[in-house]
């Protein structure tokens, strides 16, 4: 399952979440509820009202899904699941309610108008948005199992911008210049072919011996002035 790359998964779970909880913000069943007392009066439902988890179900999803964008292999696989159940949740709730939305439409209505208790439900209608929410449920679901079975082939958010190839030649080439430096006693023995540089580190050895030689007495009068002050004599004297 390496073909299956994680951006289409991810985009499909997106989609579906997504469907699936701004759906249920809309009117799914409209209805007449006839009352023996109350006589008859119209009713709608939106999907929140018929269906009250499915709107956090459809965020599960979405949540679901950018986990899997950035997580690692563990987390990715825990994030499927989730995904799974709850695009499988949102959709048994929503095919309910299509299978036979009278008994939710008659609740709804006794909680917003009141009813004596024979009331019945005539004339109900659904609108497209149940589908809608179905769909995007079937496709959540779908999108988890992708996840939890090619999930763990799938490297981790940001791994495939790194650069193992230089951070190899770094080291390399660090070695090979030290590997390449010359010896810090070449030259200097005396050996075969080697009297020209011996002249000219003899040289510099010399005049920088010549200067810690000389900067030697200028310290040592300077300390010999100060321990003078400090006795009480005048070092100019």
């Amino acid at each position: 399952m390496r073909a299956l790359r994680r951006g289409p998964v991810v985009v499909l779970a997106l989609i579906a979440g997504g469907a699936c909880a701004a759906a249920t913000t809309t009117v799914w069943a409209s209805a007449t509820v006839a009352d023996p007392v109350l006589g008859h009066r119209a009713a709608t439902a939106t999907g929140q009202e018929l269906v009250p988890g499915a709107p956090g179900l459809g965020l599960v999803v979405l949540a679901g899904a950018l986990v899997v964008a950035i997580a690692g292999p563990v987390l990715r696989v825990v994030a499927g699941a989730l995904v799974t159940a709850a695009g499988a949740g949102a959709a048994a709730l929503t095919a309910r309610v299509l299978a036979d939305p009278a008994p939710a439409l008659l609740a709804r209505a006794g909680d917003a108008f009141g009813n004596s208790g024979a009331a019945a439900v005539t004339d109900s209608g659904l609108t497209p948005w149940p589908w809608v929410t179905l769909l995007g449920a079937v496709l959540g679901a779908v999108a988890g199992l992708l996840v939890l079975v090619a999930g763990r082939t799938w490297s981790r958010a940001g791994r495939r911008y790194a650069n193992p190839a230089g951070e190899r030649a770094a080291p390399r080439a660090s070695g090979e210049a030290r590997g390449s430096a010359p010896p810090a006693s070449a030259g200097t023995d005396g050996g075969p072919g080697g009297s020209g540089v011996s002249d000219g580190s003899g040289a510099s050895g010399a005049s920088g011996g010549s200067g810690a030689s000389g900067s030697r007495p200028a310290r040592g009068a300077a300390v010999d002035d100060w321990d003078s002050l400090s006795r009480g004599e005048d070092p100019t004297l």
